[in-house]
């Protein structure tokens, strides 16, 4: 039997000894055999009763990474050398990545905020008349102050030469400046526009401000086979990060309902707290059950987020009912 039928009996199974009365809980055991302890009071402070249970499958949230260093740069990732010209993608954990990229006597340095099964593309290039130049796709810009959206990039008088001026904006983005490079490149003649340099420039700008949609236009539009080919390899790379983000989620579903069965087994001492978390517990599992049967991923973790906290208020309720009974402060631990 597959264990998505086992996870739709599992839970079918449950939902129905809820409704059955809590005199049936004790029967229902992930553990069979397991007896219930007698209740021993501790009239002095308990060192758990203020404990609330851990995340299920911590440090597994990570995100496809492809990552490119093209000749002449040299690109690590939190300090680990990126082999030039890598094309397969790797595993990024989530969280904030410190990149840094060296080439031409250029030096770029950005915290790139990687999130859960977010693929992310890196395309590093240097230039030899504008220097080094990052492409950063699906993650987002931790190290740029006041990274809310920018404006469309417009016209302003052009003081300087373009080479001179992109070699402004690829110096500013190298420090996370996103508005200086802004401003040197809305005084590129909108003739001067249709480089593959300006476009790279330019969307690392908007990628910067969050606006990925503005940054995928404008290097699609530049006609580079080589970063086209590679957002192509990045897109593809989705579907198989949902596919991953959804079994970790039936996954840590499965452990939060073990946790939840141990938890209901002492309705007996505190009835109360338990059934409040019943129904709640109820609704989730058919909302878990019917987004796994139709993909959606998304409402998948969304329920499973929602029965973590379902499962903490149940235990602060637990904890709550006999603050000054250690033993059963010790089971509701062991519980989870």
């Amino acid at each position: 039997m597959s264990s998505r039928w086992w996870l739709l009996l599992f839970l079918a199974a449950l939902v129905l000894l809820m409704g059955a009365g809590f005199s049936l809980l004790g029967r229902f055991s992930l553990r069979p055999g397991a007896p219930v302890a007698a209740a021993e009071v501790d009239a002095g402070a308990c060192p758990r009763r203020d404990e609330l249970p851990a995340a299920v499958l911590p440090g597994e949230e990570d995100a496809a990474a492809l990552v490119v260093a093209e000749k002449g740069v040299q690109l690590s990732i939190d300090g680990t050398p990126v082999p030039q010209g890598l094309t397969a993608p790797v595993r990024l954990k989530a969280g904030e990545r410190a990149i840094f990229a060296q080439a031409s006597g250029d030096e770029l340095r950005l915290t790139l905020r990687v999130d859960p099964f977010r693929p992310v593309l890196l395309h590093a290039v240097v230039d030899p008349k504008v220097g080094l130049s990052l492409v950063f796709l699906g993650g987002w810009c931790a190290s740029c102050p006041g990274a809310e959206g920018a404006p469309a990039l417009g016209t302003t008088a052009a003081t300087e030469p373009t080479d001179a001026l992109l070699r402004a904006a690829a110096g500013a983005l190298c420090k996370s400046d996103w508005r200086t490079a802004h401003e040197a490149l809305s005084a590129v003649p909108p003739a001067q526009r249709r480089s593959v340099t300006y476009a790279r420039l330019g969307a690392a700008v908007m990628q910067s401000t969050r606006q990925s949609s503005v940054a995928r236009a404008l290097l699609q539009a530049s006609g580079d086979a080589r970063i086209r080919a590679l957002m192509a390899q990045h897109a593809a790379l989705g579907d198989a990060e949902d596919q991953a983000m959804g079994a970790l989620a039936v996954r840590r579903w499965n452990l939060l309902t073990e946790r939840y069965a141990r938890l209901v087994e002492l309705a007996p001492e505190a009835p109360g707290p338990v059934a409040a978390a019943s129904a709640r517990f109820g609704e989730l599992s058919n909302g878990f059950q019917a987004a796994s049967e139709q993909h959606r991923v998304v409402d998948q973790v969304e329920a499973v987020e929602a029965a973590g906290e379902t499962i903490a208020v149940l235990v602060k309720g637990l904890r709550a009912a006999r603050p000054a009974d250690c033993a059963l402060q010790e089971r509701i631990s062991r519980a989870f």
